[in-house]
C-alpha cells in the first residue's frame, strides 16, 4: 500500500527531522520533561493524533484537487504513487514509468543522457520490449532516428504523447476508482 504522507519538496533535513529538532529545542529550553514537547510532535517522532488529522485533510485537499489538475497529480510524490498504483492493479503502468523516466532524461547531462537513451529505449520504446508503450510509429521512428545523438529532447513528443494517452484514457479511470475515492474521504 501508498505511503500517505505528503510528498513535495527536497531539503538537507527531513521535514519531520526538522520538526523533531524544533520541539527538542523548544524542551530544552523550557526543561519539560514530557515526551511531547509542544503536543505537536512527540519526541518519539510519532505524530500527535492533531497532526495526523491535519496530515489528512490536507492530504484530502490535495487529492481532491487532482480531479482538476493531472500534472499536479504527476507532479505530487503521494499523488504519482496512488496513480502508479492504479494502473498496477490495471496491468498498464509503463506509460507512467516511462513518462517518469522521460521526465528525469530532460535534467540529465550530455554524458548521462548518451548512457540512458539505449536503455530507455531498449525498456519502453522498442517493439520487442517486455515493457512497450503505447506509441504509433511516427514516435517511435523520431527516436530511433536520433539515437546516435541522444539530444535532451529526444524522448520529449513521445514522452508528451504518452501523457495525452493517460490523460485521456487513464485519468479518468483513476478518478472514478475506489482507491482515488477513498483519498478524498
Amino acid at each position: 500500500m501508498v505511503n500517505m504522507s505528503m510528498g513535495g519538496g527536497s531539503s538537507a533535513i527531513a521535514p519531520e527531522e526538522q520538526s523533531n529538532r524544533s520541539c527538542e529545542k523548544r524542551s530544552k529550553k523550557s526543561n519539560t520533561s514530557s515526551s511531547t514537547c509542544c503536543g505537536c510532535f512527540s519526541m518519539d517522532g510519532h505524530y500527535s493524533e492533531d497532526e495526523e488529522d491535519i496530515e489528512k485533510r490536507t492530504l484530502r485537499e490535495e487529492a481532491r484537487s487532482w480531479a482538476n489538475n493531472f500534472e499536479r497529480l504527476l507532479r505530487h510524490n503521494v499523488g504519482q504513487k496512488v496513480f502508479q498504483e492504479f494502473l498496477q492493479a490495471q496491468f498498464s503502468d509503463e506509460n507512467l514509468r516511462f513518462w517518469i523516466e522521460a521526465e528525469k532524461y530532460l535534467n540529465m547531462t550530455e554524458e548521462e543522457r548518451m548512457k540512458r537513451a539505449k536503455s530507455l529505449y531498449e525498456d519502453f520504446v522498442s517493439s520487442i520490449s517486455p515493457c512497450e508503450v503505447s506509441l504509433d510509429a511516427y514516435h517511435r521512428n523520431q527516436i530511433e532516428k536520433e539515437m546516435d545523438t541522444a539530444p535532451k529532447n529526444l524522448f520529449k513528443n513521445a514522452q508528451d504523447y504518452i501523457y495525452c494517452l493517460m490523460y485521456r484514457d487513464c485519468f479518468p479511470r483513476f478518478l472514478k476508482s475506489k482507491l482515488y475515492k477513498r483519498l478524498c474521504r
